[in-house]
């Protein structure tokens, strides 16, 4: 008999960001909440076009296609209204119990900026970067002034174009849990930005208030022996350090944030 959780009463939704390297055990950790949470549906978003999903549940996870509690939607990371319009779509159907999933994130702050430059700018973000770098060179120490993007007239613009989508992932009752790739954290990040990630040395990639998005934030690596699991922020609860990670449903949803199992019975 599969094994379920409920989370303690009074609990608010989980909103979890995982990230971390390529082939650091984030999608094996969605998998695994699928697993032990039969009776709760899975919405499953999937950008990076990789088919990791498809592969796995019909292989490793072959019980979670059994039991039929995931959705999977597959979105091109270059198409950013076929995103958006997903996850508003998901968005709109999530209840209670249920679990919205957007891994990965990352490819949708390329993704708005690539729709934005073949708007304003009719070609693709990639000419259009080419062609500001050749008028740079043409004009020689005055082009130090030729920026690919104002601050204002565009930022401000492609600003307001991203923001929806972090209204659309957390404006709803169900749980979330979003993945991000892992960027080293540099000289220019700011200073809430190293407050929170400088003891790790990473940050997630991508927009860079998406690190902020979630009350639990989880840092996922790799070594010769598996998977590793430590806390970068969550509120009221133990911190991980490194923890190998084999079943993130029971290892943290159980042991971390308290959720008390239960047995599940398949419906007749």
């Amino acid at each position: 008999m599969a094994l379920t959780m409920t989370p303690p009463p009074g609990m608010p939704p989980e909103r979890i960001l995982l990230f971390g390297q390529e082939g650091t055990g984030k999608t094996s950790a969605v998998l695994s909440l699928a697993r032990r949470l039969p009776d709760a549906h899975f919405h499953i978003i999937d950008t990076d076009y990789s088919s990791s999903y498809g592969r796995m549940i019909a292989t490793e996870y072959i019980d979670v296609g059994e039991n039929g509690n995931t959705t999977l939607h597959v979105v091109g990371p270059w198409d950013w209204p076929k995103l958006l319009s997903t996850v508003k779509e998901v968005q709109r159907s999530i209840e209670p119990g249920d679990w919205m999933v957007v891994d990965s994130m990352t490819p949708s702050w390329q993704s708005v900026r690539d729709h934005y430059t073949e708007q304003v700018h009719g070609t693709s973000i990639d000419d259009y970067l080419l062609d500001i770098r050749i008028q740079r060179e043409k004009a020689g120490k005055k082009g130090a002034n030729l920026e690919a993007f104002d601050g204002w007239t565009d930022w401000s613009v492609i600003n307001s174009m991203y923001f929806p989508l972090y209204r659309f992932i957390t404006q709803h009752p169900g749980h979330l849990v979003i993945t991000a790739e892992a960027d080293r954290l540099g000289d220019n990040d700011g200073k809430g930005m190293r407050d929170v990630y400088g003891p790790h040395g990473f940050k997630p990639a991508g927009q860079k208030k998406i690190g902020f998005l979630t009350q639990t934030v989880l840092l996922t690596k790799k070594n010769r022996d598996g998977f590793l699991l430590s806390t970068v922020k969550d509120r009221g609860r133990v911190d991980l350090d490194e923890v190998e990670l084999d079943d993130f449903a029971k290892q943290y949803l159980q042991q971390t944030a308290g959720w008390k199992p239960r047995p599940w019975k398949p419906e007749a």
